[in-house]
């Protein structure tokens, strides 16, 4: 494992910025195409189907990015279970279904 000393919403900036596109407009065109307005899941290689999904506001200081591939079950109220069987209990408003 590789310490990496920017935040999390450095590195999506960056890797959409390598897709030709900024953060703002991925989560823009995300957001008017899903109707998603809190949490907007970004897409960071969609031909690699990987997409992450932040667990609060993305200015929050408890804000997580959690890949879309690593997740076995998310359920309402439930801890989100992932899939190496751990899970992440998150408080009722940090994610809404």
């Amino acid at each position: 494992m590789l310490p990496i000393k920017q935040p999390p919403i450095q590195l999506i900036k960056q890797a959409c910025l390598e897709r030709y596109t900024t953060y703002e407009g991925t989560r823009e065109a995300i957001r008017l195409q899903t109707g998603f307005q809190r949490k907007v899941p970004i897409p960071i290689n969609p031909h690699l189907n990987i997409y992450l999904f932040p667990t609060h506001a993305t200015n929050h200081i408890d804000c997580c990015w959690i890949s879309y591939h690593h997740v076995l079950r998310i359920e309402k109220n439930q801890p989100i279970i992932f899939l190496q069987l751990f899970s992440l209990r998150m408080e009722k408003a940090s994610i809404l279904i």
